[in-house]
């Protein structure tokens, strides 16, 4: 598996930055940084997941990757 580094630094900036991002962008950010650093974003990732899933009401919602990602 290779770990793209701009993504990772794309999801560090995100996290850091001073906008508010929404529990969507924070999921995918966490999921980015799991591949990192798994003990650390795995937990934060299934709670976003769960807190985007309470937010929409929608039981569809699940950890499916987002849509154009690569995994390679």
């Amino acid at each position: 598996m290779t770990i793209d580094q701009d993504e990772v630094l794309r999801a560090g900036v995100l996290l850091l930055g001073s906008g508010r991002p929404s529990r969507a962008q924070l999921l995918g950010a966490y999921r980015v940084l799991a591949e990192v650093s798994p003990k650390a974003y795995v937990p934060k990732s299934v709670d976003a997941l769960l807190a985007l899933r309470h937010e929409t009401r929608n039981p569809e919602v699940t950890g499916a990757p987002a849509a154009g990602r690569k995994d390679t």
